[in-house]
């Protein structure tokens, strides 16, 4: 299982995905209900998902760090948009043309191309 791509830190030596800053604070996510008693709130934009959020001191964060999932296809390496929930296939791109017209991907949207 492939995890998101995206900034993640420790907060109270628990990995959370942090997905943005406001007054000084950073505001992480989790998908965890009991997170609920460890201060975080249901995210009104995504109350049906079960998205909790908690925004702390950057002092509160012990380690930071980013995620960019990346395979290597044929000799080339590819940003990975997706896996099956098997685990056995991976949706793949490239903005490269020639890579794209070579290993016969399809166009998703002008200068975006993949393979499934």
């Amino acid at each position: 299982m492939l995890k998101d791509d995206g900034a993640y830190v420790i907060y109270n030596n628990i990995e959370y995905q942090l997905t943005g800053e406001d007054d000084g604070k950073v505001k992480i996510i989790s998908h965890n209900s009991k997170d609920l008693n460890n201060g975080f709130a249901l995210d009104k934009a995504y109350p049906m998902e079960g998205v909790f959020i908690k925004f702390v001191d950057r002092s509160e964060i012990t380690a930071g760090y980013g995620i960019m999932n990346r395979c290597i296809y044929k000799g080339y390496k590819f940003q990975v948009i997706m896996e099956s929930e098997s685990g056995d296939k991976m949706l793949i791109h490239t903005c490269d043309q020639e890579v794209y017209k070579k290993l016969k991907f399809d166009m998703r949207e002008p200068g975006m191309y993949q393979k499934r």
